[in-house]
């Protein structure tokens, strides 16, 4: 196009009719910048506008103060360029549209604009200077381009105060926007826009600290693309109605990307993507800090990327009046970096959903946090620990997550064996109150442990189908944690939960029952142990279908209820498999199989000690007991019965209840399969105590001779059969029972095998002689029968004495004459057993040499015949008096029941 050459009186007149509010297409004709300040200033018409259209300016244009003395002016250039600079400084306009200009740079500080500042589609080799200015309607920058020259800004419109809305989509900036304490009465808008504030210094592209805008501020991607800023953005002290950052891009240039330090939001804010619509996701590259902010409404993250060098969104003390959004199943949200929000305040909800976070320390830390609503993490991937330690919450559940991370490799030495070093952690809820439940389903951690330290749970801790793997140790501590309901930790027949360390609920409080079902705990190289060492748990604890490789620890645990091990494996080869010492169980102690038509599905490899403990009821059924495993009920205090079911032992191992007390046993006695290991097992029964027997025999009979044949042989399986004072027990327990021919055999058997032990030949001589005789005191029977043969010994003796006049009659004065009729060898007999009774018989006859014997002559010492038969004779009567002596005291003691009141049983 070819551009017009004025004349000075075309150009002047040109110029008073634009002046007068006339509109001329100057069609690129030039103008001196002088002339047109001129034409300006002297308009006479200042409600009119002044337009320059297609107008080339050449030269500064000069406006400063203009208005400032009379009315305000409505300028317009359109299409226009100005070689330099338009200046209007400290200026009153009623409006100044810049529509599709090009110039070197705007300088407007401290102007007042009663309608809009329009500068759209206009390119500045410089910059716009729009500080501490009053602009009545709207700021326009739509479309245009600035950039900084030798300013430290592209735009600054600090402190200006705008009555409606500061719209700059598409703005390019070659420099920062600084808006610092703008005020604006309706939205700020920058979709689209792209400001590039890299340079010289900290990179900074867009600062509206301390600003203020009632309506939304919108960082989002508009019609010619996604908002982009290279350097920080700066929001800290603001106050805005809405924050929406929608599919933007935040590169902090090696700067945080956006900080908002107390920034209050009255609305919402989103920084979110748009890729399901076709869009961009959002990118923050450096760190997003909203540290102390507060944000009425909610917050929504989802569609994202953010990444800093330590924190990639940080939230430290900010309050939030709804729910916090992190997150969607649509979408992919990352996290490189942590998410760093301790003392975070959220009166509604906080829920992230399918975030995928990776940081070098923590990925997720809300320590301290205050939250309303509940807090759900549902398909969240980390590879660094999870933190909400001392936090409160109304309940936390957590679904379908995975953390992990390599096993640290750290310095144990001088440390116990299960020390839990802090970055062993990598899902810390120590010391958290929550008002209800805490969920964890399909969580899976690896190269680190899982903490509830201390938490307070209202509700309970229901575990599923997770996995703790790769642990130093320990896979989940909730020492001194405080349950209101219950602990449920269950996998599934197909997937079962595994915990690769040790379970510990050391000094924890259950207010409801521990049950695991379907868990495994350690391996069979690195075992663990469940541990509940003194905890209180109002009801009861259960294990159905677990697998525990190394121990479970309950010593001094204080259980309200039922303590029962139901088809699972306890296994830890030669080592304790179940410390239960101290317990104090309300309920019943079990291992059992859980259904009776199963297969045996429990079974122990390994001790069991149970000493000292306490408990309604001791049981077992169908458990098998491997080779060289110990069941150690020692000392037990059993304030019902013990109901001994089914035990298999696969080979030598022990079953103790060495002082134990229990009112009723129920047990079962066989040669094949029976509730003592039939025969296989070594038995300790020493001082064990139980009042009743319901089934004496330990079969469906109750003869004597049955039950004497099979409680014979339980008691000939103990480990100790030297001592009687389990056969004593029994031995009471069925005269209790009324069942005394069966209490007396029972205590001969065992009188006799404890004689049998006895350390000297002589001892054991005597004492299975007084069982022959006398049935070790306890058989009336047989001592009246020994009685009768020593009496018809004794009487044959006299008799044959008699016969060989060796009896002879002492009378006085006249020499020996033989006995004759004087006795009956029957009396005389008696006579010389019974040794406090006397017969009279004795003084009627004496062993002597009558006239009629002829003795054979014998060896003499001195006057004292040694040998011969009457010395013989008189030998013989003597052993007869003693044994006889010996033999009635027995018989009276056993008739009169002395050795039964002497302790005997």
């Amino acid at each position: 196009m070819t551009v017009p050459r004025l004349t000075p009186e075309q150009l002047a007149a040109g110029l008073k009719q634009v002046g007068e509010g006339g509109e001329i297409d100057w069609k690129g004709a030039t103008i001196l910048a002088v002339q047109v300040a001129e034409t300006i200033r002297s308009a006479t018409s200042p409600r009119r506008t002044v337009t320059f259209r297609n107008a080339r300016i050449d030269g500064d244009l000069q406006l400063d103060g203009i208005g400032d003395a009379g009315e305000p002016l409505r300028l317009q250039f359109l299409s226009s360029v100005i070689n330099g600079d338009f200046r209007a400084r400290s200026a009153r306009w009623r409006h100044l549209v810049l529509a599709e200009c090009q110039l070197r740079s705007i300088d407007l500080p401290g102007s007042q604009f009663e309608g809009d500042l329009i500068v759209e589609l206009t390119r500045c080799t410089g910059w716009l200077e729009l500080r501490s200015s009053m602009i009545g309607r709207g700021l326009a920058l739509n479309g245009s381009y600035f950039a900084r020259g030798d300013r430290d800004a592209a735009v600054n419109f600090s402190d200006t105060m705008i009555g409606g809305n500061l719209s700059a989509r598409d703005l390019r900036a070659l420099g920062s926007v600084k808006g610092r304490g703008v005020r604006v009465g309706s939205d700020i808008s920058f979709d689209g826009a792209q400001i590039d504030g890299r340079g010289d210094g900290e990179p900074l592209a867009l600062d509206l600290s301390r600003a203020s805008a009632v309506g939304r501020v919108r960082l989002c991607q508009g019609d010619s693309g996604r908002f982009i800023a290279r350097g920080r953005i700066q929001l800290n002290n603001a106050v805005v109605g809405q924050l929406d950052c929608k599919a933007a891009l935040f590169d902090g240039a090696g700067q945080p990307a956006l900080v908002g330090d107390q920034l209050e939001v009255r609305g919402h804010a989103d920084l979110s993507g748009l890729s399901e619509r076709g869009g961009s996701s959002f990118e923050a590259i450096g760190e997003v800090r909203l540290s102390a902010a507060t944000i009425s409404q909610q917050l929504q993250i989802h569609d994202a990327r953010f990444s800093g060098e330590d924190n990639a969104i940080s939230m430290v003390g900010t309050r939030l009046g709804a729910d916090v959004l992190i997150g969607h199943p649509a979408t992919n949200t990352q996290l490189f970096g942590t998410l760093y929000a301790d003392d975070l305040r959220v009166a509604g909800r906080l829920i992230v959903h399918g975030l995928e976070a990776q940081a070098s320390d923590t990925a997720i830390s809300l320590r301290q946090c205050r939250i309303d609503g509940e807090v759900v993490l549902y398909e969240v991937t980390a590879n660094a620990p999870i933190r909400f330690d001392n936090s409160h919450a109304n309940g936390i559940a957590i679904e379908s997550a995975r953390i992990t991370r390599a096993r640290p490799a750290t310095n144990r030495q001088g440390f116990p064996e299960h020390y839990a070093h802090p970055e062993h952690c990598l899902l810390d809820l120590s010391f958290v109150r929550l008002l209800s439940d805490l969920r964890l389903e399909a969580v899976h951690l690896q190269g680190g442990d899982l903490r509830i330290i201390g938490a307070r749970i209202e509700g309970g801790l229901q575990m599923s189908r997770a996995s703790i793997c790769d642990v130093s140790g320990l896979a989940l501590i909730a020492q001194g944690a405080e349950f209101g309901t219950g602990v449920q930790i269950a996998g599934s027949p197909d997937e079962a939960s595994l915990m690769k360390g040790e379970i510990q609920f050391l000094g924890a409080t259950v207010r409801g029952d521990i049950t695991l079902a379907h868990v495994t705990v350690g391996t069979p190289e690195v075992p663990a142990a469940l541990t509940l060492h003194a905890a209180q748990v109002a009801s009861g604890l259960t294990l159905v279908h677990c697998t525990v490789h190394g121990a479970i620890r309950a010593s001094a645990a204080k259980l309200g209820g039922n303590f029962f091990v139901h088809s699972s494996l306890l296994l830890n080869p030669e080592n304790t498999v179940c410390d239960l010492r101290g317990i104090v169980i309300g309920g019943k102690l079990q291992f059992a199989s859980a259904v009776r038509a199963e297969l045996i599905a429990v079974r122990i490899d390994g001790q069991v000690v149970a000493d000292n403990g306490e408990a309604a009821t001791l049981g077992w059924e169908s458990v098998a007991l491997a080779d060289k495993s110990l069941l150690a009920f020692t000392n037990m205090r059993i304030a019902r019965q013990i109901e001994a079911g089914v035990l298999i032992a696969e080979g030598a191992g022990g079953l103790n209840l060495s002082g134990t007390s229990v009112p009723l046993l129920a047990d079962r006695i066989d040669d094949e399969e029976d509730s003592w290991g039939a025969g296989k097992l070594s038995l300790g029964l020493d001082n064990f105590a139980y009042d009743r027997l319901e089934r004496p025999s330990g079969r469906s009979g109750d003869a004597p001779h049955e039950i004497r044949r099979w409680r014979s042989k339980w008691l000939a399986r103990r480990h100790d059969p030297g001592s009687a004072r389990p056969a004593r027990h029994l031995a009471t327990v069925l005269r209790n029972q009324g069942l005394f021919e069966a209490a007396r055999r029972v205590l001969v058997d065992a009188f006799a095998a404890e004689g049998q032990m006895r350390p000297t030949w002589m001892g054991r001589m005597l004492s299975e002689q007084f069982g022959l005789w006398f049935g070790h005191g306890l058989s009336g029977a047989r001592a009246f029968v020994t009685l009768m043969l020593v009496w018809v010994l004794g009487v044959q003796n006299v008799m044959s004495m008699y016969e060989c006049d060796l009896m002879v009659a002492d009378e006085s004065g006249k020499p020996a004459v033989s006995c004759g009729n004087r006795i009956d060898p029957t009396i005389y007999a008696a006579d010389a057993m019974l040794p406090v009774l006397d017969l009279g018989e004795e003084k009627k006859c004496r062993v002597g040499q009558g006239p009629r014997a002829k003795p054979e002559p014998g060896w003499k010492i001195g006057g004292w015949e040694v040998s011969g038969e009457v010395a013989l004779a008189r030998f013989w009567w003597a052993l007869y008096c003693v044994l006889g002596w010996t033999v009635v005291s027995f018989a009276i003691a056993t008739w009169s029941g002395l050795f039964r009141r002497g302790g005997r049983e």
